[in-house]
């Protein structure tokens, strides 16, 4: 990839480019803020069959958590949801953590990419009919399980393999949106930052 699109030389142009679309949507966010009832939603057995995530490795399997639990021997089981409501209970939108590495592209494919992260926010987003915004957990050992997709590519950097991406959204959407729809709102929210190394 040396040389490639966005790992050369700066860009004046793209950097604009950024620039102008991140200050447009926080300026269009601000001028639609609207009162607002947050919910949360925990599961902590999520996806038992791994359909959608799996453990990555297996080297790391005796090593033991902080309270001593085998946090190595597996995945990080825990999803966990934030629905944004407005003030009469109809949603807005929702912020999905699933724990996910996006390597479904593969490092080979020098395509900018949402990958397996991208295609859960896409799925959630068509399933509820809201935005669905998908924010990294501990996905360090935790792969997509790829489904069966592309059995032949371009060439080997050109292999974005939508067909396992659009899968395995469906299949996240289908264990998430009941956790989302079942999140209780309120216009109250007691909030904690934890920081655990």
């Amino acid at each position: 990839l040396w040389l490639s699109m966005g790992v050369d030389r700066p860009r004046r142009d793209l950097f604009d480019r950024a620039v102008t679309a991140i200050t447009r949507a926080a300026r269009s966010a601000l001028d639609a803020m609207v009162p607002a009832r947050l919910g949360f939603a925990v599961d902590e057995h999520f996806d038992p069959e791994d359909r959608v995530n799996h453990d990555r490795r297996t080297e790391n399997d005796d090593v033991l958590g902080p309270d001593g639990n085998t946090a190595g021997k597996g995945k990080d089981p825990v999803a966990w949801i934030m629905r944004v409501d407005r003030s009469d209970g109809s949603p807005l939108a929702a912020v999905v953590d699933v724990p996910i590495h996006g390597t479904i592209g593969e490092d080979n494919n020098s395509l900018v990419s949402t990958d397996a992260p991208g295609a859960i926010e896409r799925a959630l987003t068509a399933e509820l009919g809201y935005p669905v915004l998908h924010v990294q957990g501990a996905a360090g050992d935790v792969s997509p399980s790829k489904p069966t997709g592309r059995t032949a590519c371009p060439d080997a950097y050109r292999c974005l393999d939508m067909p396992a991406l659009e899968t395995l959204g469906a299949r996240a959407a289908a264990l998430l949106a009941p956790l989302v729809r079942a999140a209780t709102t309120s216009d109250r929210a007691v909030m904690e930052v934890v920081t655990r190394s």
